[in-house]
């Protein structure tokens, strides 16, 4: 159970939590602010529509403004909106894709529910692949469509569980019927689509259908409901509400989503009519689709990606759409005319760190122009430490791998070259050298397909994989080339070694660990089985490290086998922080971020990243910089300041931030310890650091102690002296303070109060309200003498109730919680 707060000022906050410590895990310094945008439900109460997109839910304005900001998901798989109090139903799946098929069990998954402007009203955790959900504005509860656990939950709107339940098999898809409170389950592996009553009784099951169905939704009106399969089948079904099988329309392409307008019956379908091939223009094989209730199509919109999700608004007939790998949410109107189109499109696959400065470059995949995405396109951006850009662009077709070379910050980046739709291959390749400001340096052509690359900061030279000629080339700082060959069949990834010049590379077509020298003898093989997908080099001692599909395989440099460590499916990237000889791996099935010791033994593993298609380690402090492809974001991780303050923390980013405006410190082993309770005068320490802007805006004291038992000797004295001058504390009956006294909530709620009006000079806090917030503070009871602090800093945005609606004034504030408001 939290308290949770909100920062107004310079001060605030406390909240009870627990702590995950780990002493190994990562604390988050920065993300990029767009991703994937999975799942979109419109509120056709005020046209508003709220969208799951990356990492966080964002709910958007009619004109695309951003109302508020929900983040903490892992991966928010879909949202629905419930106009009747503008709130938001959220599931969250986080699992592993092998646990969603084949071994569901209870995990960290969650459904959580959204106020109007993005707070969290509550939060329940402990599901299992959670696909979706469907809210029911008549009385504000939720269907949830638990797929792992192969049931149907439904959730009152304050989070109690209704009922659970259903003989089901990985059902997909859920929609209710707000007419008389029913839902429909597309019950996917059984084949089948049932529908239950409010309180969970089957009034019907059809065994009839004729495919897997998985996107359900109902029309209100008339109790029908419109169904649509797997990618396997092209058909959408309308079915009756007693289930009888209405009619059926081929839409000529797998459909992915589809909503219906109650106002007239009519429905939209997202489709994709091919996922994968060589033609590049993937916006030409996708598209949306407005039908009439009759199944006659009235238009279709082709300037889309992906589309994953849509939303009708019945108010006006429009449609949001959410164009996933585009990255980007489309608001169509009834006649298919765009209206808006927010995101940034974003798709990082490489990242490569320049440690001099901590900065990174990251190639963008899929950029996007004139409202047209085209698959390909590709920019180079430079990011710096903070996650500032710093500069983005780049002559470049379809960059694919870059590389930065630390002795002067410059960067080479492979070109694809540009996509042949004839010939099925990409024609007019390089390698091209840009400088740190974004320059281009020179662009070498006598690599016909470069895909990936290495720069050796020794040097400056630089080693490329031509997967055309299946040669590796090694080009000289100012890209001439100073050999090329190998018996390779088909060059993959690639790690340059600066200890001894030479470099370690992929075979990909016979499945081989090659160590080349600078001169392109071969210094050694490896065959010790498994597909090898990356590796990455030590610069310290030139050992090497490789991850195929399930472990990750250390070699020194003479190719002596150091270990061999499972780290479950996809080690699909590496890197390695050559401070201690670590390995960072980028376990993408099961979404982890796992760290290997130099022995190869797994120190931690922590979530945080979708599908990772490289991370690159700062080896100036440590920090890691992820290409998060199916989050569609750049992410910065950093070690934690405090051992027990692990990546998950909820209150990792306020405790790193005070800490870094010396407001608060951790202990000299290395320790915060977030759960111990907080001490008078820590309190008074902390929230004078905080008004004042540090210790040196601190005055001495006076020479004549306020209270008996802080003598001028006593290490806070100077921060409880100006406390008390400003306002802030007073002692028990004017002469003692008990610096050693546990601070409750209440407490803190009345220091908090009085900081926040001090440095105004309102000269106190103002009376609260007649009628109470929270039902256990109120202004006759047991604790009146906090009543108007606790109701001013409610009034300020600071502080709202526990899970439970209560204040809960008696608890103990913890060092977290305390850290969560102290921010300057």
């Amino acid at each position: 159970m939290r308290v949770w707060y909100v920062l107004p000022c310079f001060i605030a906050v406390l909240l009870l939590s627990t702590c995950a410590a780990c002493s190994e895990d990562l604390v988050e310094v920065w993300r990029s602010p767009w991703g994937v945008v999975t799942s979109v439900s419109v509120d056709s109460a005020d046209g508003s529509c709220w969208a799951a997109v990356g990492d966080k839910v964002i709910h958007f304005g009619a004109d695309g403004t951003v109302l508020g900001e929900t983040p903490g998901f892992l991966w928010p798989s879909a949202v629905s909106a419930n106009r009747a109090d503008g709130s938001c139903w959220v599931s969250e799946y986080g699992n592993t894709y092998h646990e969603h098929y084949w071994a569901p069990e209870d995990g960290g998954e969650r459904v959580a529910h959204i106020g109007e402007d993005g707070e969290v009203l509550w939060s329940r955790a402990g599901f299992n692949s959670v696909w979706d959900l469907s809210a029911n504005p008549t009385d504000g509860s939720c269907w949830v469509a638990h797929t792992g656990n192969d049931e149907v939950v439904h959730l009152a709107a304050e989070g109690s569980e209704l009922w659970r339940g259903g003989d089901f098999d990985r059902p997909l898809g859920v929609s209710v019927n707000e007419a008389d409170g029913s839902c429909w389950v597309a019950d996917t592996y059984n084949w089948q689509m049932a529908h239950l009553a409010e309180d969970g009784s089957q009034l019907w099951r059809d065994e009839r259908f004729l495919g897997p169905p998985e996107m359900v939704s109902v029309n209100p009106a008339d109790g029908s409901c419109w169904v649509a399969g797997d990618l396997d089948f092209d058909d959408v079904n309308h079915l009756a509400a007693d289930g009888t099988l209405l009619d059926s329309f081929s839409v000529g392409g797998a459909p992915t989503s589809l909503s219906v307008n109650s106002a007239d019956g009519s429905w939209w379908v997202s489709t994709l009519r091919q996922l994968y091939g060589p033609n590049p223009d993937y916006h030409e094989i996708a598209d949306v689709r407005h039908y009439g209730a009759d199944g006659t199509e009235l238009w279709r919109q082709r300037e889309l990606w992906w589309p994953e999700s849509v939303s009708v608004n019945s108010a006006d007939g429009s449609c949001w759409v959410a164009d996933s790998w585009a990255h980007q949410i489309i608001h169509l109107n009834e006649q298919g005319s765009e209206l808006l189109r927010v995101g940034d499109a974003s798709s990082p696959i490489c990242v490569s760190v320049n440690p001099t400065d901590g900065s990174a470059w990251v190639i963008d995949q899929h950029s996007h122009g004139a409202g047209v995405l085209s698959f390909g396109a590709s920019e180079l951006v430079h990011y710096g430490a903070d996650g500032e850009e710093l500069w983005r662009g780049g002559d470049l077709e379809a960059a694919y791998c870059v590389s930065v070379d630390s002795s002067d910050g410059s960067c080479w980046v492979s070109d694809l070259g540009v996509w042949d739709s004839v010939s099925e291959e990409y024609v007019g390749g390089a390698v091209v050298h840009v400088a740190a400001d974004g320059t281009e340096i020179q662009r070498v052509t006598e690599v016909a397909a470069p895909f990936f690359l290495s720069v050796n900061s020794n040097d400056g030279s630089c080693w490329v994989g031509d997967s055309e000629a299946d040669d590796l080339v090694h080009l000289a700082a100012d890209g001439t080339v100073l050999w090329r060959g190998g018996d390779i069949s088909h060059p993959g990834r690639i790690a340059a070694s600066p200890s001894d010049d030479s470099c370690w590379v992929i075979d990909c077509g016979e499945g081989i660990l090659l160590h080349i020298a600078a001169d392109g003898t071969e210094i050694g093989r490896s065959d010790d089985g498994g597909w090898m997908c990356q590796l990455a080099v030590n610069p310290e001692d030139g050992s090497c490290w490789v991850g195929d599909m399930s472990s990750v395989r250390h070699y020194s440099a003479d190719g002596e086998k150091l270990s061999d460590t499972p780290v479950m499916c996809c080690a699909w990237a590496l890197a390695v922080d050559p401070r201690d000889g670590s390995c960072w791996v980028a376990a993408n099935s099961s979404f982890d971020l796992v760290h290997l010791s130099s022995e190869g033994i797994e120190v931690s593993r922590q979530k945080g990243v979708l599908w990772t298609d490289s991370i690159d380690v700062n080896a100036l402090d440590g920090s890691l910089w992820v290409a998060d492809i199916s989050a569609g974001q750049v992410a910065h991780l950093a070690a934690p300041l405090f051992l027990d303050v692990a990546f998950g923390f909820w209150a990792n980013r306020e405790i790193a931030l005070c800490s870094n405006a010396n407001i608060i410190s951790g202990y000299d082993d290395g320790l915060y310890r977030p759960d111990l309770p907080v001490t008078r005068d820590q309190m008074a320490v902390y929230i004078s650091r905080a008004i004042a802007g540090g210790d040196a805006n601190i005055p001495l004291g006076p020479r004549t102690p306020s209270f008996l038992d802080v003598p001028r000797s006593h290490w806070a004295y100077e921060h409880i002296e100006y406390a008390k001058a400003n306002g802030i504390v007073a002692g028990y009956s004017g002469v003692a303070f008990h610096p050693d006294l546990t601070v409750n909530r209440a407490q803190m709620a009345v220091y908090i109060a009085r900081a926040l009006v001090a440095p105004a000079g309102e000269g106190g806090v103002p009376a609260g309200p007649a009628g109470p917030s929270f039902p256990d503070i109120t202004r006759d009871g047991d604790w009146a003498w906090c009543y108007d602090h606790v109701e001013y800093i409610a009034a300020e945005g600071v502080a709202q109730g526990c899970d439970d609606g209560k204040y809960h004034p008696e608890r103990d504030c913890t060092r977290d919680a305390r850290a969560f408001g102290l921010l300057p």
